[in-house]
């Protein structure tokens, strides 16, 4: 699509594309179900494992239009609609969740979802300058990247997830 080299990193093309990066695919894919499921109570099958979240007594949470995460015992449970729907749905900003269409839902969900993948603000100051000469910058991160390399040729960021 892009015309790029075979190895080169794919973030630099998604980001250009406006392309979601997988995990965050699958987050939009799931959210936007949720929210046809809220919306039209169809199909009953997927409508009976949402639950509403009512707490016994009222708190500030309690307006929030957020979902029961059922509880799991194991990594395999946790993956299944029934929880990762909830999950999704309750990290999604709740100006977003509340939006009375559909397609104003998709359009602002997938600009927080890209926003999420494509930010590198959390990165503080370059470690050493000598090596920005050579090879561009390098970032100590505090997520769960372990180091961001910010190519002065691209103007991009590289990681290098921490093993």
């Amino acid at each position: 699509v892009c015309n790029a080299p075979y190895r080169s990193p794919s973030a630099p093309m998604l980001k250009s594309l406006h392309w979601l990066p997988i995990k965050q695919r699958i987050r939009y894919k799931i959210a936007t179900m949720t929210y046809k499921i809220r919306l039209s109570q169809k199909p009953n099958y997927l409508r009976e494992l949402i639950v509403d979240y009512r707490p016994a007594r009222t708190l500030r949470s309690s307006g929030d239009d957020q979902l029961l995460i059922p509880r799991v015992h194991t990594k395999t449970a946790a993956r299944a609609f029934r929880v990762a729907a909830p999950e999704i749905w309750n990290s999604v900003p709740s100006e977003i969740r509340t939006l009375p269409s559909l397609q104003q839902f998709c359009r602002r969900l997938k600009t927080h979802l890209f926003e999420q993948s494509f930010s590198w603000s959390h990165c503080p100051a370059p470690l050493n300058s000598s090596h920005w000469r050579k090879y561009g910058a390098v970032y100590k991160c505090d997520i769960d990247i372990d180091i961001v390399i910010i190519d002065k040729i691209t103007s991009w960021c590289h990681c290098k997830m921490k093993i």
